[in-house]
């Protein structure tokens, strides 16, 4: 899976102005809408998916209507799934929609999927059946059961369930670059786990630092 360089040419001035994800995005399909911004690289040979940047912002946007139906802003949703064009769009989803996305490792078992559900007392888990073997939606299932807090376990391949609404929205919330956006979790000292909230602004920052480092190699 492969997410393209944002808005390939974008001035230096207007990158030093902090916002959301979500505005980044809506720029970069206003600046290159027809230019492909996420290819399925791990696709079926010849069946590779691909999205334009208007198309990943309409999706996002569809899909953040669809979580404003079922949760409220600043809740928190885990993700526990690998690279996947369905894990980009949950991901701009969320922050445009004004929620906290967890980032669960699809390598991790019951005992760390359930001490993270916990921790970030995340009301819905978004997955996929296995990674590498790893059976996660049989462990979801059976950690669900001991966290009341999570409403709802969706795969994020079932895109009927992924897009379904519960309810009419009525306009999406306020999202600021100081909001938070993310959670990661990483071993820390001991062998603990370590949760670490990022907001927009870090993101983005984070994002640009990567893309200057790529550039600075390329023409190295």
């Amino acid at each position: 899976m492969l997410l393209q360089d944002p808005c390939h040419q974008a001035d230096h001035d207007h990158r030093a102005v902090v916002r959301t994800t979500h505005d980044v995005l809506v720029d970069c399909a206003a600046r290159t809408p027809d230019a492909i911004a996420l290819v399925d690289a791990d696709g079926p040979a010849g069946q590779s998916r691909t999205w334009t940047y208007a198309e990943l912002r309409d999706d996002s946007a569809r899909l953040a209507v669809a979580l404003l139906s079922r949760f409220e802003p600043g809740e928190r949703i885990a993700v526990w799934a690998p690279d996947r064009p369905e894990r980009v769009l949950l991901q701009f989803a969320a922050g445009l929609a004004g929620l906290v996305l967890v980032t669960v490792n699809p390598a991790y078992q019951a005992r760390e999927l359930g001490f993270i559900l916990d921790h970030a007392e995340a009301v819905g888990l978004f997955l996929v059946e296995s990674h590498r073997g790893n059976p996660l939606s049989r462990i979801a299932a059976e950690v669900a059961a001991g966290h009341p807090r999570l409403r709802e376990v969706i795969d994020l391949m079932d895109t009927t369930r992924l897009y379904a609404k519960q309810r009419i929205v009525d306009g999406l919330p306020e999202v600021r670059p100081e909001d938070p956006a993310q959670i990661l979790y990483a071993c820390g000292a001991a062998g603990r786990l370590r949760g670490a909230i990022l907001h927009h602004r870090d993101l983005i920052k984070g994002a640009r630092r990567a893309l200057g480092a790529t550039r600075t190699a390329a023409a190295a």
